[in-house]
């Protein structure tokens, strides 16, 4: 089994005995290995030269008992959206630019995008749970007779899509090589080693493949500010649309204006229920946990964020 795999398995504990306590050690390991001749990796020389260069915090070991402690004090913080609400994000992206400007700026469609991102988180699922349930393997089996690695190929790929050139476009744009990183967060894209094509982190693939996919929109516009105000109101709409959809017969009411402390206010979204009110305030801007070098700046930022939102549900009550 070569050393990814390895790697694979143990990190959606496929396998037993764990490598590292945190998920920050895995993201951390993977980063390392930007500067490692792969085929040569022997699995106990790479974790300890991972531990060489990244001591572990509070003198923890692995056989300490202090593991659930060490966990909940230095994990990684994971921001993730359900699989369906990061395709429905980055459709709010589509609306707003159209699909000609799209297909200007990326080379291949929004309907093969999404088609490719939903095979490969399918296909990744069913294969984690085919290898640790066994009486799903036969069946898994059955359905991607071509799929029996934890990674992917193109040639995989092209038996399930019928565009080859679109999905190399995708592919190509939605990885890395493993020896081309540059930044942490650069193992959250498919981890291309020579033809195979690893997704590790599939959580926080999803959550930054909108930031991946909307930095490529900025570079390629001019007038940003008036994309960041269509996209607000198109925000605001998917919210009252997700909202309506749970509350069908309740009131609801949005962009709601009034004056307050001499100055012009506005509720985004107000839900109506028999005994109360429930009031949203939508926020479209980016948050992205990996510009903090430190969980200081992480909780500055985060309040400054999202004491915006604060604010604004603040102001009304006072009103009110």
């Amino acid at each position: 089994m070569d050393f990814l795999d390895k790697f694979y398995n143990n990190y959606y504990s496929l396998d037993t005995n764990n490598w590292f306590p945190l998920d920050k050690d895995y993201i951390k390991f993977i980063y390392m290995l930007r500067n490692e001749k792969i085929d040569s990796l022997n699995v106990d020389d790479a974790i300890n030269k991972y531990y060489s260069l990244n001591k572990p915090l509070n003198g923890y070991s692995i056989d300490d008992n202090n593991i659930f402690d060490y966990q909940v004090e230095n994990e990684t913080l994971h921001l993730t959206y359900p699989f369906e609400e990061t395709l429905e994000r980055i459709k709010v992206i589509y609306k707003l630019i159209g699909n000609d400007e799209w297909m200007k700026i990326f080379g291949f469609s929004y309907q093969n995008f999404k088609g490719l991102i939903e095979f490969l988180i399918f296909r990744i699922v069913n294969y984690n749970i085919s290898h640790i349930n066994k009486e799903f393997l036969e069946r898994y089996e059955e359905a991607f007779p071509d799929s029996k690695k934890c990674y992917f190929t193109k040639k995989e790929l092209f038996t399930f899509f019928d565009n080859e050139d679109e999905i190399d476009k995708i592919v190509n744009f939605i990885s890395i090589d493993i020896n081309n990183q540059k930044k942490e967060n650069d193992m959250f894209r498919l981890i291309k080693y020579k033809k195979k094509y690893y997704l590790f982190f599939i959580w926080d693939f999803l959550y930054n493949l909108f930031d991946l996919i909307e930095n490529r929109v900025l570079d390629s516009i001019d007038n940003k500010s008036l994309y960041y105000n269509k996209k607000g109101k198109l925000f605001e709409k998917l919210c009252y649309e997700k909202i309506n959809m749970f509350y069908p017969k309740e009131k609801i009411y949005k962009n709601l204006k009034y004056d307050y402390n001499n100055g012009n206010h506005e509720v985004d979204i107000i839900l109506e229920l028999p005994n109360s009110y429930i009031f949203f305030e939508c926020k479209s801007g980016e948050f992205n946990i990996n510009k903090f070098k430190t969980n200081g700046e992480l909780y500055k930022n985060f309040l400054k964020t999202f004491g915006r939102g604060f604010k604004t549900i603040n102001d009304l009550n006072n009103y009110i």
